[in-house]
């Protein structure tokens, strides 16, 4: 098994190499076709201080339960889009970092919300699988339509 594997992996590696050391051959990579993006604001807003008056009523809440020292000012996630944070006195902020980079598309995308949506991902979203030991039933079908199509289209260029 494991000697399959390498030489399956040796001879991936050989066809790429070969692939871009060949003449006139090299590989080019194109960035994503522009399109309109209508869900993100012109610019930023700014209607209060920051933190605002909302903000730092609803710190002082918070502050009754528990520590609130690491706390900037509290956010309206629903009205945040693009690279636009809204905080819940309505001032819109340019936020560079969305969120130290773990969305790095932008808040409340069209194409994730549709995502999260989708019925068919309700199960993985709630119960989060162990996709390494406990894959559900339909796993090697959302693998084969995703990642590999990617994979296949690639494949198609060599």
């Amino acid at each position: 098994m494991a000697s399959s594997l390498i030489s399956r992996q040796l001879a991936l590696c050989l066809q790429k190499n070969l692939w871009l050391s060949s003449a006139g051959c090299r590989y080019v990579s194109k960035a994503a076709a522009k399109t309109q993006v209508e869900y993100d604001y012109d610019g930023p807003l700014m209607k209060t201080t920051v933190p605002g008056p909302r903000s730092q009523e609803l710190t002082k809440q918070l502050g009754e339960i528990q520590n609130v020292g690491a706390v900037n000012f509290f956010c309206n996630y629903e009205e945040s889009r693009g690279n636009y944070l809204v905080d819940v006195d309505g001032n819109r902020m340019l936020d560079i970092y969305t969120q130290i980079s773990s969305i790095p598309i932008g808040y409340n995308h069209p194409a994730l919300l549709k995502l999260m949506t989708n019925p068919n991902n309700l199960s993985t979203f709630v119960n989060r699988p162990a996709l390494g030991i406990l894959p559900p039933e339909n796993f090697p079908e959302k693998i084969t339509e995703t990642l590999l199509s990617v994979n296949d289209g690639l494949w198609l260029m060599l």
